[in-house]
């Protein structure tokens, strides 16, 4: 299904490349102390790639959305009362736009480097995106 697709895809390639917040209160984090107005960041690239929270993490496998629970944490538009105002829109209209590119089409890529690009965000290197219409039925009438 689509929305697999672009939650592994949202997974693989996260935007956003760093979240930071001001932490509240003292508390402990991987073995490591925080004073209340430090800064916590935390990479979702990093942590979606981590190989002792996903399994096979560098494949692209939109089938792992299949179960619940069955993947690691996830976080590509943040979390919790940080997260991004407009990530449901977003995922919604991404998934709309995948499923009509492909109703009657197989999408593939050519050119393009498999290793992103990190600036403010993380972006893909240059690629170029082949759609092929499937042949249509023909009538027998």
């Amino acid at each position: 299904p689509a929305h697999w697709v672009v939650r592994e895809a949202m997974r693989h390639r996260p935007v956003v490349w760093m979240v930071g917040r001001r932490v509240p209160h003292s508390t402990e984090f991987g073995g490591i102390p925080f004073q209340p107005g430090e800064i916590l960041s935390v990479c979702p690239y990093l942590l979606h790639h981590d190989k002792h929270l996903w399994t096979n993490p560098d494949a692209f496998q939109p089938q792992r959305w299949a179960q619940p629970g069955g993947h690691g944490p996830y976080l590509p538009f943040s979390a919790g009362p940080f997260t991004c105002a407009g990530a449901s829109v977003a995922h919604t209209l991404i998934t709309e736009a995948v499923t009509a590119l492909t109703s009657d089409a197989r999408l593939t890529i050519t050119g393009g480097d498999t290793c992103p690009l990190v600036t403010n965000a993380i972006i893909p290197r240059p690629f170029t995106l082949h759609r092929t219409t499937k042949p249509q039925p023909r009538s027998t009438i």
